[in-house]
């Protein structure tokens, strides 16, 4: 019996270590996921609002386009009549092909289309943030992905151009992560002395020309972008893949062709008042302070520096070696991000000569996320305060503080943010808004009569709405087969 006891004991000894680990293990990936919830209910709020969202002077006329004359016809006579930026044209015709497709209102249409665009955003943003970091446990992976996006979402000066408005963020969005998530490959592929593969750089080409064709910035973006991994490779001795380099650039340089080459740029331009280039020495410093003032505030937002901090813990808790140049591959990543910026700052300010309109800014923001937070790993991998802080206290994902802390911060960030200053503030529109358009589109769709007078929407939360009725009567009239006269809210 002693013998028996023993040996109990023996295999307790044994045994409790392991299930002592066991439930650290546990107990981590619950910490990790309870962190998870603040930004996830962040960014699921901010989906949510996709059911509120309508409309506006834009949609219309492209609604009324396709219906009238169908898809291809509209982006053909948009290519040349107005501009060259080929993809948002099919974009905006989304909602509309929905309500004919699934025989729903243009309203339920809208918000589907809303809530597919914000999935692809949030499965993008996805991509590009595992790629930094390959091999996360499943829970850490997840909070870092929902954290980002949120990031992203509190940070922007302008969230209705950036998920509720389609005629806006087909132009910026979807070029704004695939130049994002191309920039991350070439990076990650450059630190690791790593090869693109074929199906890799078709993919990045393919993107590469689907981003270049939104808008008029995007192009020369993705030739820095590509030229400098070409350099960086022949500067680190690395192989230097030109011919993977040269499908990238080619299909990118078919995509400019594309945008610049369209004959209706020239009456856009005459709207605009043309190219300044004979004020370029006037403008350039003009929009270098635009784009300066922009670039700090971005550096003082919540959510930016939160971000950071986090991305700063993950990449010391990083046990990989770091690249003997990983310092130098960090500046050479905020030197591109920042030309790039300044690049769609100067362009617009010669096209437009005023400054960069916020949903334009929101492609430069996502781009500097992706850039900052490689440019932050990269650094934290060779600084010496990395060796000093892990000799002092190795960072390790296990712990339950870690997730605990960095939660609690995420927390702070988010509510004090600026999109979550303004949700709070217009909460209590949201829920009237909506009402007021079901009521419009209901009087538009079944009044019999040929003239239908509209009254302006008494709530406007600007979250979700900007323009009403009067720059686009004719469009929305046209949409409806109706004469629409507009008259002030009573």
């Amino acid at each position: 019996m002693t013998i028996k006891n023993g040996s109990r004991s023996e295999i307790s000894s044994v045994a409790n270590p392991a299930f002592s680990k066991e439930t650290r293990d546990l107990s981590s990936k619950i910490a990790w996921l309870l962190a998870t919830l603040v930004p996830a209910t962040f960014v699921i709020r901010l989906f949510t609002l996709v059911i509120y969202a309508a409309p506006e002077y834009d949609d219309y006329c492209y609604f009324a386009w396709y219906t009238h004359d169908g898809l291809i016809h509209t982006i053909l006579s948009s290519y040349f009549g107005f501009q060259g930026r080929v993809l948002p044209f099919v974009m905006m015709q989304v909602p509309a092909v929905i309500s004919e497709q699934l025989g729903i209102g243009i309203l339920p249409a809208y918000s589907t289309a809303l809530a597919i665009h914000m999935l692809a955003f949030v499965a993008g943003c996805a991509f590009a943030i595992v790629r930094v970091w390959d091999g996360l446990p499943l829970p850490v992976a997840v909070f870092m992905i929902f954290a980002f996006v949120s990031a992203v979402l509190g940070a922007t000066q302008d969230l209705h151009d950036l998920l509720y408005w389609i005629a806006a963020l087909a132009c910026y969005v979807p070029p704004g992560i695939i130049s994002a998530v191309i920039l991350g490959e070439c990076i990650r592929a450059v630190d690791r002395d790593a090869r693109f593969s074929w199906p890799g750089a078709t993919a990045m080409a393919l993107g590469g020309f689907l981003a270049t064709i939104c808008n008029e910035y995007t192009g020369p973006w993705l030739i820095g972008i590509v030229a400098s991994s070409f350099l960086a490779r022949s500067y680190l001795g690395q192989q230097r893949q030109a011919r993977h380099h040269a499908v990238i650039a080619g299909a990118v340089i078919t995509g400019i062709a594309v945008v610049l080459l369209a004959p209706g740029n020239a009456v856009r331009l005459g709207v605009t008042g043309g190219l300044r280039l004979h004020d370029i020495g006037y403008l350039a410093p003009r929009a270098m302070n635009y784009a300066l003032i922009d670039l700090g505030r971005f550096l003082i937002s919540p959510t930016v520096i939160a971000w950071s901090m986090i991305a700063a813990v993950l990449a010391l808790s990083d046990p990989r070696r770091a690249h003997p140049r990983s310092g130098l591959l960090a500046l050479g990543v905020v030197a591109v991000c920042s030309g790039c910026c300044y690049f769609e700052y100067m362009t617009a300010h010669l096209a437009t000569g005023v400054r960069l309109v916020p949903r334009a800014q929101n492609q430069a923001l996502i781009l500097l996320f992706v850039g900052l937070t490689w440019s932050i790993v990269l650094w934290m991998r060779v600084s010496r305060v990395r060796n000093c802080l892990t000799t002092l206290y190795p960072v390790s994902l296990n712990p339950v503080a870690l997730p605990v802390i960095l939660g609690s911060i995420y927390a702070v960030s988010l509510f004090s943010s600026e999109t979550a200053v303004q949700l709070r503030a217009q909460q209590a529109a949201f829920e009237p808004f909506r009402q007021e358009n079901i009521d419009r589109d209901r009087i538009l769709r079944t009044s019999a009569e040929t003239t239908v007078v509209i009254r302006k929407h008494l709530w406007k939360p600007s979250l979700l709405f900007e323009y009403d009725m009067h720059m686009a009567t004719a469009c929305i009239g046209s949409y409806y087969r109706k004469t629409i006269e507009v008259v002030p809210t009573s």
